[in-house]
């Protein structure tokens, strides 16, 4: 009986693992800003964002392979 107990809370323990990990991976259901790879889109969406949602002083890089590829700054006085 306690081994088939241990046995069962090691198998939730197990299912729960990989939940977390799969949604962390994931990104917890969020939608991706661009498809993968595309730094070019991902840059237009997050200024878009930043713009929209800032409410203080953001600075933005996106470096791709090493390099920096594009940059946005904001300043809310």
């Amino acid at each position: 009986m306690i081994l088939r107990a241990l046995l069962l809370t090691a198998l939730a323990l197990a299912a729960w693992t990989a939940l977390v990990v799969t949604g962390t991976i994931e990104g917890w259901w969020r939608r991706p800003l661009a498809a993968f790879g595309d730094t070019s889109a991902f840059q237009r969406a997050a200024v878009a964002e930043i713009d929209m949602k800032h409410r203080g002083n953001v600075a933005y890089v996106l470096i791709s392979k090493g390099s920096p590829t594009g940059s946005h700054f904001v300043s809310a006085g």
